[in-house]
């Protein structure tokens, strides 16, 4: 059996620290994606947080839903026009 089971990992952030940044990404930074508010709460808050860490912390909270594709795409085939006897 393992030694440390049951144990929280030395590095794991605290439930306060958690929270707190989350309230920083709702409020401050709720228009930064990751990995700029990753540098912008080690600049501003002394906060170091990983951005993969940011990511799977407020994923399920609903911040940074992936965003559909346009409607509006402009497809690269309709760019140049065809010309006669051209096989592409």
């Amino acid at each position: 059996m393992h030694g440390n089971r049951g144990r929280q990992p030395p590095h794991t952030f605290s439930p306060e620290l958690k929270e707190h940044v989350i309230a920083l990404a709702k409020t401050r930074y709720f228009d930064f994606n990751f990995s700029h508010m990753s540098e912008m709460l080690i600049e501003n808050e002394g906060i170091h947080v990983n951005r993969e860490t940011l990511r799977q912390w407020l994923r399920p909270k609903g911040s940074a839903a992936k965003y559909e594709k346009s409607e509006h795409t402009v497809n690269a085939e309709n760019l140049l026009p065809k010309k006669a006897g051209c096989c592409f």
